[in-house]
């Protein structure tokens, strides 16, 4: 494959947000657009961006699906103030059904476990825990089947279906129904109250 990318390819941080317009990531990718009413704040100490609805995110033209990034890794920092409902998607790409996406907490991962797609539904991974800063990382391998580190917790999960549209996206309206309740993230690549800190993919 051509024009395959290697090493820190997305490096978001939160500090780097003026609070208001584009967000550049580190790594000089071009900045799609931002959507609703997100804002900068301080959670614990630290810079954040917080996601309040399903009408707060941002995208990026940078695409992540296996086409490009045969093996990649997301790492995310986050926040995580309550769980609005079962479908807490934090970031990634889709397309159609499920590709490369982190999961928070999901009906579809275990009865709510953090998981890399809604694929994963024999993951049965722990829950990202409420009221403080959580760490995940994700790994997807060349042959499409997914991993995912959650703190000291290593799980396998099932793969996803495939290739994806060319854009990334923190916090997708059409997945994380979020309705109004709290949380946060730090994503390093790339439900409520989302306080987003820095993301990256390699």
């Amino acid at each position: 494959m051509a024009n395959l990318m290697h090493g820190l390819v997305f490096d978001l941080h939160a500090e780097d947000w003026s609070g208001s317009g584009a967000w550049v990531d580190r790594a000089g990718w071009s900045f799609r657009d931002a959507h609703g009413t997100t804002e900068k704040v301080t959670q614990d100490g630290v810079a954040a961006v917080c996601l309040s609805s399903d009408a707060d995110y941002f995208q990026w033209n940078i695409d992540v699906g296996p086409s490009a990034m045969p093996n990649a890794s997301f790492e995310v920092y986050f926040y995580l103030h309550c769980r609005a409902n079962d479908l807490g998607w934090l970031f990634g790409d889709e397309n159609g059904d499920c590709d490369r996406y982190l999961l928070v907490h999901d009906s579809r991962t275990g009865g709510g476990g953090v998981a890399p797609s809604c694929q994963s539904n024999s993951f049965n991974s722990d829950p990202a825990q409420l009221g403080a800063w959580n760490h995940i990382v994700t790994y997807y391998g060349a042959d499409l089947r997914t991993y995912a580190l959650v703190t000291t917790n290593v799980r396998q999960a099932t793969y996803g279906d495939g290739f994806g549209y060319l854009r990334f996206t923190l916090a997708e309206p059409l997945r994380t129904r979020r309705g109004g309740c709290g949380a946060g993230v730090q994503p390093r690549a790339g439900g409520g109250r989302d306080c987003c800190q820095r993301g990256s993919a390699t």
